[in-house]
């Protein structure tokens, strides 16, 4: 089963996201596989929503600062992050993120 995503907006408080991706679920398991690319209009809020709610330790803030600060364009806010889902681990790069259930 393949969700082709083509414009994907997300409106959170003050974090808003754009992106687009597929989906690939695996029929035997369940897991999903594929790719998504958002764009974060502020990540500096985003990252502020991470550290708030616990879900980064200090060391993994700090890295993770510094890691969408070097993504994001001089002078800009704004950071397209490329995801990585497969065996529905959603991953940046080597970072993985959080396990989504399979479905």
């Amino acid at each position: 089963d393949t969700l082709d995503i083509e414009r994907l907006r997300v409106s959170w408080g003050a974090l808003f996201v754009e992106g687009d991706g597929q989906l690939i679920r695996n029929r035997a398991d369940g897991h999903l596989d594929g790719a998504l690319s958002l764009t974060l209009q502020d990540w500096r809020r985003f990252h502020t929503m991470l550290v708030a709610s616990g879900a980064l330790s200090p060391d993994a803030a700090m890295m993770a600062g510094l890691f969408l600060g070097a993504l994001a364009e001089p002078g800009s806010t704004s950071v397209t992050l490329p995801l990585e889902i497969r065996q529905s681990v959603v991953s940046i790069g080597p970072f993985g993120l959080v396990q989504l259930p399979a479905l």
